[in-house]
């Protein structure tokens, strides 16, 4: 069977678990365990599947390779959802550490290099049909990710999920790391102050955050419910940076192009509907280009992203299964 989640992004996960405890400890932070009830329950339900498709393969007839796509999915699932609780938590107890808000210093980072946050907006806030477009590519990032994993596996494409899996976990856990640095309301409360309408929108966007950040600010022990905790990270942006890591993850396939597209209406809704500055943007965009570098240059993934050498999407099913068991 491929080597999935693989050394790499066990020990990245192990790393943010123990950052947990020490924050929980630290912070004397308050979970909500309940709340991991959902992801846990789903994770677990995935392993279930995989051992009763494993001990019935025979009977079911799927070859080995089959098997292994589903290997992957399944575990897949278990870990990213794992994945995401950690990382949750992580995210919102590094924001009780309350440092100054930082939207000055981001707000006047945008206007050194001479760019406009409020034109920009204007210019989307006009447009109906470009402003739904960008909502929904914004609010859907996380259903795709998931999606575009499960793709991957389904393809066959093992490496590249392995590959998909360490570029996202690396590059959450340094955006989260840099982030609490800068704490930010973000730009649309820096521009407009804390409104309850704005024309054009049925709802305030790129707000949906600052009552919770407000909140772990407070100066009590922090309180986390996993089931409404929204992102924190103004600096980097990390929907910026998963939009390049998306693109990135299905280069030199048939998919790269429409998720390329995708990619690109989601980063241009961030600074409307996540209420980012374009530095935090492009801080994002240099951390995902850093990080598939660097990781792309390990052993295993150099004959990924060769010229595909069948007429299949990427890879064919039979290299990248020989290829994720190194």
């Amino acid at each position: 069977m491929p080597d999935f989640p693989g050394r790499l992004n066990l020990c990245l996960l192990f790393s943010a678990a123990i950052l947990d405890v020490l924050l929980i400890f630290y912070l004397q932070a308050e979970i909500v365990w309940w709340s991991l009830a959902p992801m846990l329950f789903t994770a677990l339900a995935a392993i279930g599947v995989l051992r009763y498709l494993r001990a019935r393969q025979a009977v079911l007839q799927f070859s080995d390779e089959l098997m292994c796509r589903f290997d992957v999915g399944l575990k897949g699932i278990a870990f990213i959802l794992i994945c995401l609780l950690t990382l949750r938590i992580y995210n919102h107890l590094t924001m009780g550490i309350v440092l100054p808000l930082a939207d000055n210093l981001l707000d006047g980072w945008d206007n050194a290099i001479g760019l406009s946050w409020l034109s920009y907006f204007h210019f989307v806030q006009d447009k109906t049909v470009l402003k739904n477009v960008l909502q929904f590519a914004y609010i859907s990032f996380d259903a795709v990710c998931f999606l575009s994993f499960l793709v991957m596996a389904g393809m066959g494409l093992l490496l590249r999920v392995r590959f998909f899996c360490e570029v996202f976990l690396i590059t959450s856990l340094i955006a989260i790391s840099i982030g609490f640095l800068f704490p930010a309301e973000g730009a649309v409360v820096q521009h407009f102050g804390h409104l309850d309408a704005l024309p054009g929108f049925s709802e305030v966007p790129g707000v949906f955050f600052v009552e919770h950040l407000n909140a772990l600010r407070s100066g009590g022990p922090p309180n986390v419910n996993l089931l409404s905790v929204p992102g924190l990270v103004t600096f980097p942006s990390f929907h910026t940076a998963g939009g390049v890591l998306l693109a990135i993850g299905f280069l030199k396939t048939r998919l790269f192009w429409p998720v390329s597209l995708y990619s690109a209406a989601m980063i241009a809704a961030t600074p409307v509907f996540g209420g980012h500055y374009f530095v935090d943007q492009i801080a994002g965009v240099v951390l995902a280009l850093v990080v598939c570098t660097v990781v792309a240059s390990l052993p295993r993934y150099k004959v990924m992203f060769r010229k595909p050498v069948t007429a299949n999407i990427g890879f064919s099913d039979k290299d990248s299964i020989s290829l994720a068991r190194r």
